[in-house]
């Protein structure tokens, strides 16, 4: 639950945060108890905005550590270590990954043609998430995300005709595309799992499916809204 608690102060703080244009959300208060997709899709785009600012991203580190870990006694450095672990996660998240229409379709807000939505809304996908257990040993959230976007990469840059060749010259340089912060992890994941992830990429298996096989992920964590947000359907 501390994850949910921290995860819930972010973005209370940025929608705290001042800025000039007092209509960022585009939303007034009498529209709120009708929300539709179009305004969904601009709260999404203008949070995006707000936090695409290593200033804002900063402010609310330290607001978090300061103002809201200080508050919780024992569990203050518990708290403080996951601000340091998930907020640049996050933050990368909203700025550079979130789809505004597949996130607004996933929370029930918007409906697409292309049917997004595969499969029934968890009814609290953010909280399974960030409250997550571990899984293979000390294995992570963290560690399962990153899993699935290297091969969310491999996928979008290779496409699904790719060669042995070609898998293993990629998995060599995957790891500079990510941010820095998950870098040295990424490594580590590449040396150690190279010649399986080859092999299921081989095999056509889904980012998803090849990171529970390889124990990266739980079944749980695979189907979790993240997952759903970089969805690669199966290779033909």
């Amino acid at each position: 639950m501390m994850k949910v608690f921290v995860l819930l102060a972010a973005v209370a703080c940025v929608y705290g945060i001042p800025n000039d244009d007092d209509n960022r959300l585009g939303l007034a208060a009498s529209d709120t108890v009708d929300v539709n997709c179009k305004a969904c899709q601009d709260i999404i785009k203008d949070l995006r905005t707000i936090l695409n600012s290593n200033k804002t991203q900063t402010l609310i580190e330290n607001f978090l550590e300061d103002r809201v870990c200080s508050m919780l006694g024992q569990s203050a450095a518990m708290c403080k270590q996951y601000v340091q672990s998930y907020a640049p996660l996050l933050f990368q998240l909203m700025v550079t990954e979130l789809d505004s229409l597949k996130l607004c379709s996933i929370i029930g807000l918007c409906t697409t043609q292309q049917q997004i939505l595969k499969q029934p809304v968890d009814e609290s996908p953010m909280l399974r998430i960030f409250d997550s257990k571990p899984v293979n040993n000390d294995k992570s959230f963290g560690t399962c995300f990153i899993c699935k976007m290297v091969l969310k990469k491999l996928y979008e840059e290779l496409g699904q005709h790719a060669t042995e060749a070609e898998i293993e010259a990629y998995l060599d340089k995957v790891c500079n595309f990510l941010p820095s912060t998950f870098r040295s992890e990424c490594v580590s994941l590449i040396n150690e799992f190279t010649p399986t992830i080859i092999k299921l990429v081989l095999q056509k298996m889904t980012p998803e499916q090849i990171c529970v096989q390889i124990h990266l992920c739980s079944k749980a964590q695979s189907n979790d809204i993240l997952g759903k947000l970089f969805y690669i359907s199966p290779v033909n």
